[in-house]
């Protein structure tokens, strides 16, 4: 969503601006580090900063496959002081 024709998939209203895929990828997440004017640009006044980044269709079905999470530089930087050891342990059943 870097590029300025760039157009958020869902917050647009924009349904061309899904991202179909015939392969998908093994990931499900992707965090990007962008600049705040591109958070300004697609995430301003939207409840949180997530992006269907791969869609997978079968017949007249689709799903989301792969999901983003758009971070600042410095959002990131705040998140690496938090302690989430107790949070990786209360996952260790999974």
């Amino acid at each position: 969503m870097i590029g300025s024709s760039a157009k958020h998939p869902v917050f647009s209203g924009d349904i061309s601006a899904t991202r179909v895929t015939k392969s998908p990828s093994s990931e499900s997440l992707a965090i990007f580090i962008v600049d705040k004017s591109v958070v300004d640009k697609h995430f301003l006044n939207t409840p949180n900063r997530w992006s269907p980044e791969q869609v997978f269709c079968e017949k007249e079905e689709c799903n989301e496959v792969t999901n983003g999470i758009y971070l600042t530089p410095e959002e990131l930087n705040e998140l690496s002081k938090v302690d989430l050891s107790n949070i990786s342990k209360g996952l260790s059943h999974i």
